[in-house]
């Protein structure tokens, strides 16, 4: 994989050199970190001190199989799909599970995540520490691409989902190195809380100045975030979504997907939403395809198909 890379501010070829990586073209310079890792961050956005929470590297160390075995595989397996990308990879550990079962695979997040893929021994020529709008991968490279629940928190100042002046352009550079390092005819699936559903219960109401103490109090209690639906949130609806990658001419269609064998629930299995957790699943598991991309569906999960033929301008 380290031959194939590019330099992720101008896509350049990379040489290595005196245990570096070297851009003949802008002639940065790229190393590994202390974990092992090559680090190629150049968004100053990103503050690379930021440590990861125990709880969430803990959590991806388990319901990512999950989702690998009874969502991932089925939908690689029907596209014939090889070279795999899974950008805002987590622990990495849905890589580590195809890399098993034959697949050309890898994996990129945030500097944060290395000491953590080290501890879970991720194969270094693998996953790169970098943003998702200026990744050193390969243009019209992966037959198969994901991103699941990072869409949300690009163009925020931090996790917390404070958008910032240049977002929406900040979107624009991720939905187009999504479409970029995918081989035409290729897919892309991306996935985030709905912010057309009023209840998201994978952030805490940590922005939007509405009735913020009360949101706590309910989130509290609940693990409810209670949210408005309109205007600017760090969340994003079908309708966003879907004009993020129209309008990107390389792209064929944006399909909402069912949310079956994706969603896993986890979220009911104590407090009060335990009481909720049966009809939300038959709820979530029978809901109309038509009503998929709607205020009805708590979660956007979409297929997006690049053009075969690229359009000649």
């Amino acid at each position: 994989m380290k031959e194939i890379l590019v330099c992720p501010a101008c896509h350049g070829s990379l040489v290595a050199r005196a245990e570096a990586l070297h851009c003949g073209n802008c002639e940065r310079k790229f190393v590994r970190d202390q974990y092992g890792y090559y680090s190629f961050l150049i968004d100053e956005r990103h503050d690379p001190r930021h440590v990861q929470q125990e709880s969430y590297c803990e959590h991806q160390k388990t319901y990512p199989v999950r989702v690998y075995k009874e969502f991932l595989k089925p939908l690689i397996s029907a596209r014939s799909a090889r070279t795999l990308l899974d950008v805002g990879c987590g622990m990495g550990t849905e890589v580590k599970e195809a890399r098993k079962d034959g697949y050309d695979a890898c994996g990129v997040d945030l500097p944060n995540m290395a000491p953590y893929w080290s501890k879970n021994g991720n194969d270094p020529d693998r996953f790169f520490t970098c943003s998702a709008i200026s990744m050193p991968l390969p243009g019209d490279h992966f037959d198969f691409v994901w991103s699941f629940a990072v869409i949300e928190h690009i163009g925020t100042t931090s996790d917390t989902g404070t958008l910032t002046k240049d977002y929406l352009q900040a979107r624009r550079q991720y939905v187009n190195e999504l479409v970029r390092v995918t081989r035409p005819g290729g897919c892309i699936l991306v996935s985030c809380p709905n912010k057309s559903f009023p209840i998201d219960i994978q952030h805490g109401p940590t922005c939007d100045i509405h009735f913020k103490r009360l949101r706590w109090y309910v989130f509290d209690k609940t693990k409810l975030n209670i949210h408005t639906t309109w205007g600017k949130y760090h969340l994003l609806s079908y309708s966003e979504v879907n004009r993020l990658f129209t309008g990107d001419k390389r792209v064929d269609s944006v399909t909402p997907i069912p949310l079956a064998n994706y969603f896993g629930f986890n979220a009911f299995q104590s407090g009060y939403l335990r009481y909720v957790r049966s009809p939300v699943k038959f709820f979530i598991r029978h809901l109309p395809s038509f009503l998929l991309p709607t205020f009805l569906n708590p979660y956007v999960l979409v297929m997006v198909s690049k053009k075969v033929a690229q359009d000649k301008d």
